[in-house]
């Protein structure tokens, strides 16, 4: 059905290049039958400004022998480079790039990403061990205060702010000794630590940042908790920064040594989700395409049987020769523009393929 109904196509395009005389057709005879059955001026498709319009990013094989091969060849490359794992997605111009990115930069790395688990961390005290002497008093206070706030956090929880404490202090920066109260830095860090794992909220499990702030008796301090936040980013770890504009958007440690078991676990499942994604993605990909190159080396082609109405050979908005063929029923018209080499590589193609055996596809 396909070969036929290029073949009027063909014997269409003919009688719109080329005049029975040789002479191509008069294009005022062209504007005229236009005027007669549209009202208006020929001009090819409202799109079509200029001749890039005809440009392809990706042209045809020059010969025509040749172009379908070529094609397939192309495709089944493009096909190898459609993201297939997050790592790869991560670069990607796929719509679930962003996503990966940010589930990336939620743990630091791909290789993060993968070996990650859901145990609970065990219980640690702090160590002190690599803290200046200079600041193992304020350390010592800020914890006391935390201890004192007496918030009822779990061992779990006590153990990633005791990691945090002994980043912070150890930091070549040293980002505690801010010219600010003690108190207002222990809030920030529990917040912190109860922020970048998304345990700010009022769920069962959750902390407000009012009751944290209540607890020790301050103002909000949530600026201070994001300017920590960016002195324990390792900014060498991959995806995105530990603040981004978005004020709503917790932190991101890029840890998960710093991550609570319950928002690793909660990471975990999105790992999966996004890798059935990417899958399936991949699959709408190909198959969108209407030459779909199938396992074993098949192909098989989705066409659309149509009826070629006529073609008219006229010029564009900036007097360059298209011409324009219409397809399809009266209400439903289809316009297609192509140039005039491209019309009679069009009558070369099909005189090529009449010429050939009959190839039976899927």
């Amino acid at each position: 059905m396909t070969v036929v109904l290029w073949v009027l196509v063909a014997v269409a395009l003919a009688g719109a290049l080329f005049h029975p005389g040789g002479q191509d057709l008069p294009t005022g005879l062209a504007r005229t039958t236009a005027n007669l059955l549209f009202g208006g001026n020929v001009t090819g498709p409202r799109e079509a400004k200029s001749m890039d319009h005809f440009i392809s990013p990706e042209p045809p094989h020059h010969d025509v022998r040749h172009a379908l091969a070529a094609d397939l060849q192309a495709l089944t490359a493009n096909q190898h480079d459609l993201p297939m794992t997050i790592a790869e997605t991560v670069d990607s111009s796929s719509w679930l790039a962003p996503i990966a990115r940010d589930l990336v930069a939620c743990v630091g790395s791909i290789q993060a990403l993968e070996s990650l688990d859901g145990q609970p961390h065990p219980v640690e005290a702090l160590d002190l061990a690599g803290v200046d002497a200079a600041d193992t008093e304020l350390v010592s206070h800020i914890v006391e205060l935390i201890v004192e706030a007496d918030l009822l956090v779990s061992p779990e929880m006590i153990t990633i702010i005791h990691r945090l404490i002994t980043r912070l202090a150890e930091h070549p920066d040293k980002p505690l000794r801010r010219r600010t109260s003690p108190p207002r830095i222990a809030a920030a860090i529990v917040w912190l630590a109860f922020s970048a794992s998304g345990l700010i909220g009022r769920r069962r499990g959750m902390r407000t940042a009012g009751s944290i702030w209540a607890h020790f008796g301050i103002s909000p301090a949530k600026d201070i908790g994001f300017s920590l936040a960016k002195a324990v980013h390792d900014p060498s770890s991959d995806g995105l920064p530990a603040v981004t504009n978005d004020a709503s958007s917790p932190p991101r440690l890029g840890d998960p040594a710093l991550l609570h078991s319950y928002y690793r676990r909660s990471l975990i499942h999105r790992r999966q989700e996004l890798e059935v994604y990417i899958v399936d993605q991949r699959q709408s990909d190909m198959n969108r395409h209407p030459v779909q190159i199938v396992p074993a080396g098949g192909v098989r082609f989705a066409t659309n049987p149509t009826t070629v109405r006529w073609a008219v050979r006229s010029p564009d908005e900036q007097g360059r020769a298209t011409v324009m063929v219409a397809t399809g029923d009266l209400q439903e018209m289809r316009l297609t523009s192509i140039s005039v080499p491209d019309a009679r590589r069009l009558i070369a193609a099909l005189e090529h393929a009449l010429s050939q055996p009959l190839s039976v596809a899927s």
